[in-house]
């Protein structure tokens, strides 16, 4: 949990790296946004292995990664309607994880507030990603052709599937045993894992 999962984002950063004469803007932003995803997990994880707190690197990232995102859905939606909202994201969403972290959550507790948060506006907008395509998409096109159809639904896959374990996290923590815990962080862990596979499967297709 503590190296092999997070390390795992190496595996589509690097067929991204392979590829990456072949990428598309929105690729190549996600290419650094898994760049910087390795090199924070690299520091919560050497600061949790000399049991140092690392809390506060979580709500630093949380902004930077949706920002990375957002943009990504940008280059996505290039010239429809929802690409204002997606500005405006830009510009409340680190606003209101600075709030967050001033009022509500400092840097001594996970930022459960801003986290589902943030994976609520990525399944809003993975879902209405895949809704367009079902319009757009020729009948005789095969999905797994699409490389953007690989990267979304692994966004679509993560942020479902943790939603309600940022809500609860504390909870858990507080109420719940640590074998429980684990049990469901070693979960999480393997959604990252197939989430991954999908990413890497996507930059795969970006050559084809």
């Amino acid at each position: 949990m503590n190296f092999i999962v997070p390390s795992s984002v190496l595996v589509p950063l690097t067929t991204g790296v392979f590829n990456f004469s072949f990428l598309t803007k929105e690729f190549r932003i996600l290419c650094y946004y898994f760049t910087t995803s390795f090199v924070v997990n690299v520091i919560t994880a050497i600061l949790s292995y000399y049991q140092i707190p690392n809390l506060i690197f979580f709500h630093l990232y949380t902004p930077i990664e949706a920002a990375f995102l957002l943009l990504f859905f940008e280059q996505v939606f290039a010239g429809e309607k929802i690409v204002r909202m997606i500005r405006f994201f830009l510009f409340a969403f680190p606003l209101y994880c600075i709030i967050n972290f001033i009022f509500f959550q400092n840097g001594t507790v996970f930022n459960t507030y801003t986290h589902s948060v943030e994976s609520l506006m990525f399944i809003v907008l993975s879902i209405y990603y895949f809704w367009k395509q079902s319009i757009n998409q020729e009948a005789e096109s095969k999905w797994t052709s699409f490389p953007l159809n690989w990267i979304i639904s692994g966004l679509l896959l993560y942020f479902s599937s943790t939603f309600f374990l940022y809500i609860f996290s504390n909870v858990l923590l507080r109420n719940y045993s640590r074998d429980t815990n684990i049990f469901i962080w070693n979960v999480h862990g393997m959604i990252i894992l197939l989430t991954n596979v999908l990413w890497t499967v996507g930059f795969y297709k970006c050559r084809k």
